[in-house]
């Protein structure tokens, strides 16, 4: 602990303390308890792309406390002194980590090689937490064709995974693998894949109009020869110089 306060350089001549943990000098408990508990040695990890996933919000948040290491299974626990036990409570097969609550658990490989992980997948199967999590979280492609693009079907899955074991441990109920698949294919094919939002264009009402019309059109490029029925009086006001004032909704509303 003593290390960690080095003598800064701009004392002119009287002693003061900083304090290396954070940027201003000043002690804070946080970085007190990583120096103590040894976690500064945990590689920084870019989280951009959690927050960016297509899926709900409360999903997004798993990857983010599983990346620093900050879900309960056994060997998290054991590190900040809440218990001493650290094999999987489960099977007994082995320390629990977040690798083996999610991924290596013998009854999970299973489940994972149904949503199209197979054992020759090395990269799935070898790399570390960080890495393994932003690498799935990347894929864009399908994994089984009846399937969403795999950077969809990850989260859910990890946090289904999740969900199940807590059930097994802290419910006491019966783990069924098979229905915890079908509820991450469920929820995958749940998630929309499309976002649009309709951008009001400098309250031109003419553009406005043919931007809305165009989502219930099937076809990708149309053009007019006239205009459509529903815009003339649109058209004609347009023409004639008539305005309205109009106030935009939320940029989150779909319209």
């Amino acid at each position: 602990m003593i290390q960690a306060i080095p003598v800064t350089i701009m004392s002119r001549g009287t002693d003061k303390l900083t304090w290396a943990g954070s940027p201003q000098g000043t002690f804070d408990l946080k970085s007190a308890y990583r120096l103590a508990m040894g976690l500064d040695t945990i590689s920084p990890f870019s989280a951009s792309w959690i927050w960016k996933a297509e899926t709900l919000p409360k999903i997004k948040t798993f990857p983010w406390r599983c990346a620093h290491n900050s879900i309960g299974v056994k060997v998290c626990l054991e590190r900040t002194g809440i218990t001493q036990e650290i094999m999987c409570p489960i099977y007994q097969g082995g320390s629990e980590t977040i690798f083996h609550a999610l991924r290596d658990c013998h009854q999970l490989k299973c489940m994972w090689n149904q949503l199209g992980i197979s054992s020759s997948k090395h990269e799935f199967w070898r790399n570390d937490l960080q890495s393994w999590l932003s690498l799935n979280g990347w894929i864009m492609s399908s994994l089984c064709a009846t399937q969403p693009p795999w950077k969809v079907v990850f989260p859910i899955a990890i946090w289904n995974v999740w969900k199940s074991r807590n059930n097994v441990v802290i419910n006491r109920k019966n783990r069924n693998l098979s229905l915890d698949m079908e509820i991450v294919k469920l929820l995958a094919s749940r998630i929309p894949q499309i976002h649009i939002k309709h951008c009001f264009r400098q309250a031109n009402r003419c553009a406005n109009s043919l931007a809305r019309m165009s989502f219930s059109i099937d076809v990708d490029f149309s053009s007019f020869d006239s205009p459509p029925v529903d815009l003339v009086d649109v058209f004609e006001d347009d023409l004639n110089g008539v305005c309205f004032n109009r106030i935009c909704p939320e940029l989150d509303v779909l319209l």
